[in-house]
C-alpha cells in the first residue's frame, strides 16, 4: 500500500495536506482514506507545515517538493556558447520548464478525452538568436502543460509580455490554444487561440496584467493544446516597464 500527500491551497492561501492511497491497482478516494485510516489522517496534520506549509519567506508550497527535479541534460539542443540567462524581466526560465502530472495540471480537466500528451522527445529548450527558447513539437502529440517556480515577485498591476513563435500550420483539427496560469489554484491569467491552418509562420505577442500579487516560488504553468503538426517556441514571459508598452 502506497501513501502520498496531495497538497491543496485553502481560500486563505494556507496549504492543506490530504492523502490518497494506492492499494494495489486501486486508488481510494480521499474521503475513504479519512474514514478507513483516521490515524493516518491525524498523523498527516503534524506533517502539513513541513510538506505544504509556508516556508521561511511566507510562501506556500502547494505542489509536492519532488515535482521540481534537477535540470535535465539537453545535450545538443543547447549551444555551449549561447547566452543562457533569462531575458530581462523574465518571470520564468526557459531552461527550467518541467512536465506537470495531470493531477496538478490546471488545464487538464478542460482538455477533452482524446488528448495525446507530448512525450519528452517532443519538447526541450533550444538556443536561438535571442537566447534560449522553450520549444514544443506537436508533430506526434497535441497537448503539454509544463511548470516551474515563479522566478520573481509579481505585483498587482504589473504588465507581462508573452512572445511565442510558431511555424506555418498546414494540418490540424480545430484552433490551437495557448494558456498560462500562476498559483496554487492555477489562476488562469492569459490565453490565445490560433485558427488552423495558417498561411505562414508568425509571432504571437500579447500582454496581460497581474490581477493580484504573486510571490516568487509560486507555481507558473504554460500549456499548449494543438491538434496538428507544428512547433511552438516560447521566447519569453517577462515584466515590462510602462513606457515599453
Amino acid at each position: 500500500m502506497q501513501h502520498k500527500l496531495h497538497c491543496i491551497a485553502t481560500p486563505k492561501g494556507r496549504a492543506l495536506a490530504l492523502p490518497y492511497v494506492h492499494h494495489g491497482s486501486t486508488k481510494l478516494p480521499r474521503i475513504t482514506v479519512a474514514l478507513i485510516y483516521p490515524s493516518l489522517l491525524l498523523a498527516l496534520v503534524s506533517l502539513t507545515l513541513l510538506s505544504c506549509g509556508a516556508n521561511e519567506s511566507g510562501k506556500t508550497a502547494c505542489l509536492p517538493s519532488d515535482i521540481w527535479t534537477e535540470g535535465a541534460d539537453y545535450g545538443e539542443s543547447i549551444d555551449d556558447e549561447a547566452e543562457l540567462e533569462p531575458l530581462p524581466g523574465s518571470i520564468a526560465d526557459n531552461l527550467l520548464w518541467q512536465p506537470i502530472p495531470e493531477e496538478f495540471d490546471p488545464f487538464f480537466g478542460e482538455a477533452g478525452d482524446d488528448i495525446e500528451v507530448c512525450p519528452p522527445a517532443q519538447w526541450a529548450p533550444e538556443t536561438e538568436h535571442e537566447g534560449v527558447w522553450f520549444t514544443i513539437e506537436t508533430t506526434l502529440c497535441g497537448y503539454l502543460t509544463v511548470g516551474q517556480p515563479l522566478l520573481t515577485d509579481l505585483k498587482k498591476g504589473d504588465t507581462v509580455r508573452v512572445r511565442i513563435w510558431h511555424y506555418r500550420i498546414t494540418v490540424g483539427d480545430g484552433p490551437a490554444k495557448l494558456q498560462m496560469a500562476i498559483g496554487c489554484e492555477g489562476d488562469a491569467l492569459w490565453s490565445a487561440t490560433l485558427d488552423i491552418p495558417t498561411e505562414k509562420g508568425g509571432l504571437v505577442m500579447d500582454t496581460w496584467t497581474a490581477p493580484r500579487d504573486f510571490a516568487a516560488g509560486e507555481p507558473i504553468f504554460y500549456n499548449v493544446d494543438n491538434h496538428g503538426a507544428n512547433s511552438w517556441g516560447l521566447i519569453e514571459m517577462a515584466i515590462i516597464e510602462p513606457e515599453e508598452e
